[in-house]
Order: C-alpha cells, then structure tokens, then sequence
C-alpha cells in the first residue's frame, strides 16, 4: 500500500490526486491510498503505519521560511497545509517512530520538499538566482510540449554529473563575505554532496534519460546524507537520493507522464518492489 499526499484547492477547498499518479503506482504492482491532509502528527503517524510507502507528488512552490529565507520576487504560490504535512511525512518515513526504514519517492515538489525536510535548501526561483548562468546554457525547465514529451537529458554517470558542478556560473553572493564566487568555492562551500550512480543502476546502467520538466525552483544546498544522482546539462540538481536508505529518491520530473519509456516505469517498479520487502 503507498500513501500519496493528497494535492489541495484552497479556492475550491478540494483535495485531490492527479489521476497519473495512481496510475504509475498501479503500473508497479501498488495499491494508492490518499493520506489526509489536515491530520494531526499522530492522526497521520497512525495512517503511515499501514503504508508499506509513501509518494510526494508534484504542486506549488514551498515557503522560504522553510529553509530560513525569506520570500523573493519569483517566488510563486505557497500552501503552507502542504509544506507542514509533507515535512512531517518525510521525517516520519526517515526518521525511528514507524520502526523501520519504509521507500520514499518525491516528484517535482516532492524532490523539494524531501530535501528541504532533511536541512537542504532551494532556488526560490532558478532564473532570478542563477542569472550569470549564459542564456544559451539555460534549458528550458518549464515545458510548452505536453507531459508526456520528453524534452531535456539528465546525466546520471557520477563522473558527468562532478564535471558539470565544476563548470557552472552560478551567480551566488557568498553571505559572509559579500563577494561574487567562482564555480570551485560555489562547489565547496554549497554542493558539499557526493555524486554517485545510483540512479543509473536502478535504470540498468544508463548513463542518461530524457526526460520532461515542469517547474522554476530547484534544488540549491543538497541536505546531508544524500548524493546527487541526475543533473541536467545547465547544472540543475534533477535526482537526489539518500544514500543509508533503501529506497529514498527525489526526481525533479514527472515519470508518471513517461510510463511509455521502460526507465521510467522501472523507477515505480523498484519503488513498490522495496515497500513490498517492508
């Protein structure tokens, strides 16, 4: 059984779940349950007990003040009832109160919301904070093609991925000391992660996958404990996962838009694979 967070209306005051989703978690042998949003901590532990797993699908920008920023003028629409459940299902999932280490998969936001929950942090929007980037470096990371185009590449050979973190311009004012920094110290001092294949062996060894894109905030400060395991050819964080956990992954795309491509149905297919072993 895998717990999806609910998606939610506040205009409409609706909760609802795009259909793709339990789709793709049917695909991989699954059975989709909706967890509620406006539970108490203990209200959706008791709910996250009888999940074998847990999703976090796509939605709306997360609050700065989640990462201790405060909001800039590219930052969109936020649901704070979003940001507290999700946090709290990603602590719970990876943290002792359910008594063992259940899979956790985040699409889009919820590659956000996992590495915000666990000490990282975001671009509040990727164009405004990595302006220096050459414009035609710059990938385009929301789509005008429907979902199930794939319209960019995400390398996921660790060796690509490390080249690529050297070579970026990022344009990030280093906070202590108020100057511009070079690629090398923005690699030192905020991508402190390593970078391996392990996204490439759940895909039987590919080196790369195309893939759609669907938003404007990214990953900026990878949370510790994890490894950055995809990256776009622009340098923009796409995979990350937990490296002492079994199945904890973060993918800033939507392949439950791409589940013609067998790679892409391969990622719910070992996603179930593992709750099932739980």
């Amino acid at each position: 059984m895998i717990g999806i967070a609910a998606q939610y209306d506040e205009t409409e005051h609706r909760l609802f779940l795009v259909e793709h989703y339990e789709q793709a978690v049917f695909l991989g042998g699954g059975i989709p349950v909706v967890l509620p949003l406006h539970a108490s901590r203990k209200e959706l532990l008791a709910v996250m007990r009888w999940c074998d797993g847990f999703l976090l699908p796509g939605g709306p920008d997360l609050s700065p003040f989640l990462f201790g920023e405060e909001a800039h003028e590219g930052c969109g629409r936020i649901l704070p009832e979003r940001d507290y459940m999700e946090c709290m299902v990603v602590r719970e999932a990876l943290g002792s109160r359910l008594h063992c280490e259940k899979p956790l998969l985040g699409i889009c936001r919820g590659i956000q919301v996992i590495n915000v929950a666990m000490g990282g942090s975001i671009y509040q929007d990727m164009w405004e904070q990595r302006r220096r980037l050459p414009e035609e470096e710059r990938l385009a990371h929301w789509q005008t093609a429907r979902a199930a185009v794939p319209t960019h590449t995400v390398c996921l050979e660790p060796r690509q991925i490390k080249e690529m973190i050297g070579k970026m311009t990022l344009g990030t004012q280093n906070r202590l000391s108020g100057h511009k920094t070079t690629d090398a110290e923005y690699a030192e001092r905020h991508w402190d992660a390593p970078a391996d294949g392990w996204l490439s062996g759940l895909l039987g060894g590919k080196e790369e996958i195309r893939t759609n894109s669907f938003h404007h905030q990214a990953i900026k400060q990878v949370a510790e404990g994890f490894a950055i395991c995809g990256m776009a050819k622009d340098g923009t964080i796409e995979a990350i996962h937990k490296q002492d956990h079994p199945f904890c992954l973060g993918v800033q795309w939507h392949p439950e838009d791409l589940l013609a491509e067998e790679g892409q149905r391969r990622i719910f297919e070992v996603f179930v694979e593992k709750a099932s072993e739980g």
